[in-house]
């Protein structure tokens, strides 16, 4: 592996995208709460992505598109999982 990459296990991951950066915390609330919902199990650290960091037209907000993403098991998400395995 390259100094500074870093690879995600395989498995299932719960994700929001957004871009707004000052909306993060609330959406790792509602990961967190959707997790719960489906009856799944955090199954490993939180990572947050930036996938694309725009140029700094505006100074009083940060501009960004980033993806969050928490690994799950059981619950909806392995059983619909299973359900698309031949």
């Amino acid at each position: 592996m390259s100094a500074g990459v870093e690879t995600l296990p395989s498995g299932m991951y719960l994700c929001i995208c957004s871009d707004d950066f000052y909306a993060e915390a609330e959406n790792a609330k509602r990961l967190l709460r959707e997790a719960g919902r489906r009856g799944c199990r955090i199954a490993g650290d939180y990572v947050c992505e930036v996938v694309m960091n725009f140029p700094a037209l505006e100074f009083h907000k940060r501009r960004m598109f980033y993806k969050i993403q928490v690994p799950v098991t059981g619950g909806e998400a392995q059983e619909n999982s299973a359900k698309n395995r031949p």
